[in-house]
């Protein structure tokens, strides 16, 4: 069932991918490419990782990220998300928006044992829901900054990330 799983999770963000890259580019459509760092209620612990965002119309964008959820507490994870946000800009003329995002997440979390003469660890794969608020500033054209608050619903392994990001437009 889990690698069934996971190539449902795969074949789900490839087409994701190609699917974001293949819709037709709006007046106002860009696509992102960027890093992020944050923090991980799960372990609390500290956070990394890379995201691609892309406006498919002023109103809607959709992204993929992986995160990387630091060893604390015994345990770490990876997080592959899918999410979708719909930006509102504050103003006209603004560089800032503010957005709900709304995904699903792939969240594979290890737990390694306190002392071991073995080095096993136990890893646990689950689908999962994104709810969250984010916040974004076009520093330039091609530069954004970014800050998010997104709530993972895992059964078992619910975790609150915090993030920053940057990223660059092409």
């Amino acid at each position: 069932m889990i690698i069934n799983l996971k190539n449902t999770i795969l074949k789900i963000a490839v087409f994701a991918m190609f699917f974001t890259l293949s819709v037709p580019k709006s007046k106002a459509g860009d696509t992102f490419i960027g890093v992020a760092s944050g923090y991980s209620t799960g372990n609390e612990s500290g956070t990394f990782g890379a995201w691609m965002s892309y406006d498919i119309s002023p109103a809607f964008r959709t992204g993929i990220g992986i995160d990387y959820v630091f060893r604390s507490q015994r345990t770490d994870a990876f997080l592959l998300n899918l999410d979708f946000n719909f930006p509102l800009k504050l103003g006209a003329g603004t560089k800032i928006d503010i957005y709900p995002i709304v995904g699903l997440t792939y969240a594979s979390w290890s737990f390694h044992p306190e002392i071991s003469l073995d080095d096993v660890s136990t890893r646990t794969n689950k689908l999962g829901l994104n709810l969250g608020a984010g916040a974004g500033y076009r520093v330039t054209q091609r530069m954004r900054l970014k800050f998010d608050v997104r709530y993972s619903l895992v059964k078992h392994h619910d975790t609150t990330l915090i993030s920053l990001g940057i990223g660059y437009a092409f």
